[in-house]
């Protein structure tokens, strides 16, 4: 019985130590110029797992320089973008919002470089809820800019927000044979 102890304890551990976590990468974008001779520029965080950009901090300015507007809020997978910023907070109903958005193209030839480039701009005020159509205020510019990986973030560990670990699927049914063995051996006790 003490073997069948010890050998669920490790058992566990092991399931535990083979949980998954999702990587935050954070992005920095430069070199975004549009036919106005405006600019964009700015930082943001994406997780590879779920999809989704976070810690967002991209400026448009214009010819002169002058920041005009501040991107702080994603597009929450809306926006026919991945990488889409919002002006204002998403609300159910996108109509109106300023969004910038873009997508990602890595060199297939080396898809783990931390260079990317960032094109098929987004960028104007939304015309209806999901932000689907835009009416385009600068103009397009191909390519848009250059994405550089600045470095990959290890997420805080909060207690409210801590990733729940994930279990394989044969620790599971390894972990379900043991506690039938288990519960067989105490029942045939009693």
């Amino acid at each position: 019985m003490k073997k069948l102890f010890n050998f669920l304890v490790l058992s566990i551990g092991l399931m535990i130590g083979s949980a998954t976590h999702a990587a935050l990468e954070e992005w920095t974008l430069s070199d975004v110029s549009f036919r106005d001779g405006g600019t964009a520029s700015g930082t943001f965080q994406f997780d590879t797992a779920t999809n989704v950009m976070s810690s967002i901090n991209i400026d448009m300015s214009n010819a002169s320089g002058a920041v005009e507007r501040n991107l702080r809020f994603s597009c929450e997978g809306r926006c026919n973008s991945l990488y889409a910023v919002l002006e204002s907070p998403a609300t159910p109903d996108l109509t109106g919002n300023y969004v910038f958005g873009f997508s990602k193209s890595i060199n297939p030839a080396d898809p783990t470089s931390p260079v990317a480039v960032a094109s098929g701009l987004i960028d104007g005020i939304c015309e209806n809820a999901d932000c689907t159509t835009v009416l385009v205020s600068r103009g397009h510019a191909r390519p848009v800019g250059v994405l550089t990986r600045t470095n990959q973030v290890t997420p805080p560990i909060l207690p409210s927000a801590s990733p729940v670990p994930t279990l394989s699927i044969p620790m599971l049914v390894l972990l379900s044979v043991f506690a039938g063995l288990a519960f067989f051996r105490i029942y045939r006790k009693a």
